[in-house]
């Protein structure tokens, strides 16, 4: 028999004479608009192709339900972590695609490695699988809430658990956040233990949701990350470092200027030239839409700011004024000398050298530009001789 709409294969089995103790197959096959269940009676399985010995008085159902996956099909992209201790072989990306029958294919990315996961939910929205790479055997959870279109579950390997969370890539007719959004991944200053500067981001959001973001970190690694926005518009960062002994992993949130705090690792490396001991912080970047000037505006809104450099084996920090004419930065007083600034107007990012008091060559450095209304201000760094410093603009007019 059948419950919902579905039949069962080979077609006329069900009313007709079988033989105990023979053995028989049987497919069960939704109808349009549904999905296969379960198998309940005498026999029970969640499988659709059921084999069985034939018995007296036996009784088999196979159940359909209404397809609940039309309302989650569709690509994800998220993160999965531990919960404290959190670190590039614990934690990492997650990637998902779901089809209109429930069936997924995707991966996990942990340490520079892609992990290739599939699957198939159940009606319930949920589903198991594992995977096995790197020596260990990761066994993945996953459940589906089709309201909040998201996908949670945790990924276990070994001793350690980490939870997974999944949003559905943006989707509307019109996406508010489409365009560039420039920023600064906000620096401590202090440069003894890490980079004292500001990194630099921009993000390239299409109209569908894809996201390409231009790092720059602070220590001058330069990086191109692919990845996307989600639903709530936020966008998961992730990406190993150092051959994936290092990473940065977190969020950016759209909705709000400052995002939460993410994750830097960068592991021990006596190769390096700065800050071959590593280290593990925690920082927060600050992004804001841009929007390109037209040939008679400037990049900003003012007219005069501070320059700030400091760090990177300079003894003092130093302060200087500089003005903006013609969407030119002229240096007109303090410290520095044979200051060279070049705006690139499509993004905001700026980069050019600055000559240090007793320096016999120049810096260089680079920078973004902050561009809203009433706050403006620019964030970078300059790499010393083997720490990395800071190079911050202060308006003091709008």
């Amino acid at each position: 028999m059948t419950n919902g709409l579905g039949s069962i294969r080979p077609a006329g089995f069900t009313g007709t004479q079988l033989e105990v103790g023979k053995r028989y197959s049987v497919l069960a096959v939704p109808g349009s608009g549904f999905v296969f269940s379960n198998w309940t009676g005498t026999v029970s399985s969640n499988q659709p192709t059921l084999t069985f010995t034939m018995q007296s008085n036996l009784v088999l159902a196979a159940n359909f339900v209404s397809n609940p996956f039309v309302a989650y099909q569709g690509d994800y992209v998220g993160l999965f972590q531990v919960r404290s201790g959190a670190t590039p072989t614990n934690c990492g990306g997650v990637a998902l695609k779901i089809t209109d029958k429930g069936a997924y294919t995707g991966k996990l990315v942990l340490g520079g490695v892609a992990l290739p996961i599939s699957g198939a939910f159940s009606p319930a929205g949920v589903s198991s699988t594992s995977v096995r790479s790197l020596g260990r055997t990761f066994a993945v959870l996953l459940v589906v809430d089709a309201m909040d279109k998201m996908v949670n579950g945790t990924v276990t390997f070994g001793n350690e658990s980490a939870t997974l969370f999944a949003q559905r890539i943006f989707q509307g007719a019109t996406n508010p956040y489409a365009g560039t959004h420039t920023g600064l991944i906000l620096g401590p200053g202090n440069d003894d233990a890490s980079p004292g500067g500001d990194g630099l981001i921009t993000l390239s959001v299409s109209p569908n949701g894809q996201v390409k973001a231009a790092v720059a970190l602070a220590d001058g690694t330069t990086l191109t990350i692919m990845t996307a926005l989600t639903q709530d518009g936020r966008v998961p960062l992730y990406t190993p470092l150092q051959a994936g002994s290092g990473m940065l992993f977190g969020y950016l949130d759209l909705q709000w200027s400052k995002t939460p705090p993410f994750l830097w690792v960068k592991k021990t490396s006596l190769r390096d030239k700065y800050y071959p001991q590593g280290f593990t912080e925690s920082r927060t970047a600050y992004l804001l839409p841009y929007t390109p000037p037209t040939p008679s505006q400037d990049a900003v809104n003012w007219d005069s700011a501070q320059l700030i450099v400091g760090g990177g084996n300079l003894a003092v920090p130093l302060t200087n004024t500089v003005v903006l004419t013609n969407d030119q930065i002229r240096l007109v007083s303090g410290s520095l000398s044979n200051l060279v600034v070049r705006i690139t107007a499509k993004d905001g990012s700026v980069s050019g050298t600055f000559l240090a008091p007793g320096a016999k060559t120049p810096t260089a450095y680079k920078a973004n530009l902050l561009q809203t209304l009433p706050l403006t201000s620019g964030g970078g760094f300059f790499l010393g001789t083997n720490h990395a410093g800071y190079f911050k603009l202060v308006p003091v007019n709008n």
